[in-house]
Order: structure tokens, then C-alpha cells, then sequence
């Protein structure tokens, strides 16, 4: 790691379900790891699939279950000002630590009514968990953000904490307001917060050729500087198959597409692996060295 680079913070952001956070969240962790960056992800996708892929482990390596992460009272995190590195938990990479989700961690009450019900000033608990993040950006080189599928407190939480926020998207007419309703949020954050968070733009996931035909729609609604020339192509079998074996893209078949478009993606188009770190990449992946841990099953 860079001792004199902070971590950026980039959201994988998106108002839908299935679209593809988790999978941009996952493979780019990994993949950045894999090249030798340090990287720290945050799970708040309701489904908590990043938690389950990347799996929890505390400082003496022993797994963490589900009631363990509800014990770690997850919201404050979010709302109050804390030391995060109580929150930060190791993974079976050696490289990647993460902050889990354990799904519904207030048991029936809703992030939306903490943050309604508490009576601070809104400015500050929207910054609360940006600034938290700030007190350990020397640590990492990244931070990934596995984002909400829904315009709640949490979402609004998550995106003034980034530094940048992309939309993976699959190719259709319903995910163009979604699209635009994140770069109206951005807009807002950055005048009302004083923040300076860049939209990188949208990236097509699971793109196929007949799904051509319908990119104009996006081309017309949006400037071209936020398109992301980047699409991660369909496959019928990778990602289906790398998730019941708990693995990236990069691990399960190196040289599939999905797998390519993922390196290139992160390379080309958001530009976070630079030259050195891709032929550490490169080395890594033909010797098959995916940094994980020892782990006493």
C-alpha cells in the first residue's frame, strides 16, 4: 500500500435489485487484492451476500455467526461518530477486511426510524458515517461499497460517504430513472454536505448482443462522459457457477469473459489498477495466488 495515498471510497450503487452491486462489489475486491492492493468492503445490501461470500473472522481468525454481527450494533456505525476499527473484521483474503451485514440488525426496526427518530441536526448524521470512514482511509487503498437497492436513510447515508459512485446496470428501460435519481442524490450531497462526490457513471452487466439495440436510450438520457465503455458480457454459466463455489470471476475461470471484462473494467474504466499492480495481477493469477488464509475449517 501507498503510505501516502488515502483510500477512495467507491459506492456500488443502484434503486433496483438484480442489477449487479453485489457481483461489481465482489470481483472487484478480489481483483484488486489479487493485484495487491489493500481493500476494505461494506456490506449493506439487504441479502448480506457479500458477508456470506467473503466470510467474517475476528482478530484471532475465529468465524463470526450471524448473532455475532447483530451483537456488534451495526447502526451506530452508520449514525454515530465511533471508532470504525471495532466494526472492521477480517475475511479469508489476506488483503480484504470487511464490514459485514447481518441483514436486519435491530431485529424489526428499520435503519429509516433510527435516523428519523434520532434529533440531531440531519447534516450531521449524514456525515457521520463519512467521517467515521475518514479516521482509517490511510489503511486502504480502497473501499467498496455494496450498496442498497432502495432509496431509504441508508442509501442517502452511503452515498455521502463515497467519493465516487457507479451504477452497474442490466440494459433496459426501467433502470434509466434509477440512473438519474442517483446522480440527482450526488448532486444534492454535494451542495448540501459541502462534499465533492464524482458520479463515474453507469456500466452495462450481463450484456449481450441483443441488448444493442437498446443502449441508445441511455446515450440519448445521459451525457456521454457517464457512460463507462466497459460492459461486463453475458454469460450463461460464470456467474452462476462461480457463486455456488464461493468464487470471483478471476479465481473460478480466469480467462471467461466475465472474468476479462472485470480486469478491464477496472483498469480502463474506472481506472483503480495501475500498471504495476496489473502485472502483480497478472503474476498472481498465473501462479493462482488469490491471497487467501489459512482457514481451520
Amino acid at each position: 500500500m501507498d503510505n501516502n495515498k488515502r483510500a477512495k471510497c467507491i459506492a456500488f450503487q443502484g434503486l433496483k435489485g438484480g442489477i449487479g452491486k453485489t457481483t461489481f462489489t465482489e470481483n472487484s475486491a478480489v481483483t484488486c487484492a489479487v493485484a495487491g492492493y489493500k481493500v476494505l468492503v461494506i456490506d449493506q445490501d439487504p441479502q448480506g451476500s457479500s458477508t456470506e461470500f467473503f466470510r467474517v473472522f475476528d482478530e484471532n481468525n475465529c468465524e463470526l455467526e450471524k448473532k455475532d454481527i447483530v451483537d456488534m450494533g451495526l447502526y451506530n456505525l452508520y449514525i454515530n461518530s465511533v471508532d470504525v476499527k471495532d466494526y472492521i473484521k477480517r475475511t479469508r483474503y489476506k488483503k480484504i477486511d470487511i464490514i459485514p451485514n447481518a441483514r436486519n440488525v435491530l431485529e424489526d426496526v428499520s435503519f429509516d426510524t433510527v435516523f428519523d427518530n434520532d434529533l440531531r441536526d440531519k447534516r450531521d448524521k449524514l456525515l457521520a458515517f463519512y467521517n467515521n470512514l475518514e479516521a482509517i482511509k490511510d489503511e486502504y487503498d480502497y473501499i467498496f461499497i455494496d450498496g442498497q437497492p432502495s432509496n431509504g436513510r441508508m442509501t442517502d447515508v452511503l452515498l455521502a460517504a463515497s467519493d465516487e459512485v457507479v451504477c452497474p446496470i442490466r440494459v433496459d428501460i426501467y433502470n434509466i430513472s434509477p440512473v438519474y435519481d442517483i446522480m440527482v442524490k450526488v448532486d444534492y450531497f454535494n451542495h448540501y454536505l459541502d462534499r465533492n462526490i464524482i458520479f463515474r457513471g453507469y456500466v452495462f452487466n450481463q450484456f449481450g448482443k441483443s441488448d444493442e439495440d437498446l443502449t441508445f436510450l441511455y446515450k440519448e438520457n445521459f451525457d456521454p462522459a457517464y457512460y463507462i465503455d466497459t460492459p461486463i458480457r453475458f454469460s450463461a454459466t460464470i456467474p452462476a457457477k462461480s457463486s455456488v463455489s464461493a468464487t470471483s470471476f478471476i479465481e473460478y475461470m480466469r480467462y471467461s469473459n466475465p472474468a476479462k471484462d472485470f480486469i478491464k473494467f477496472l483498469i480502463k474504466g474506472i481506472k483503480v489498477i495501475d500498471k504495476k499492480h496489473e502485472k502483480i495481477l497478472n503474476d498472481n493469477i498465473e501462479y493462482k495466488d488469490f491471497g487467501l488464509r489459512k482457514i481451520e475449517e
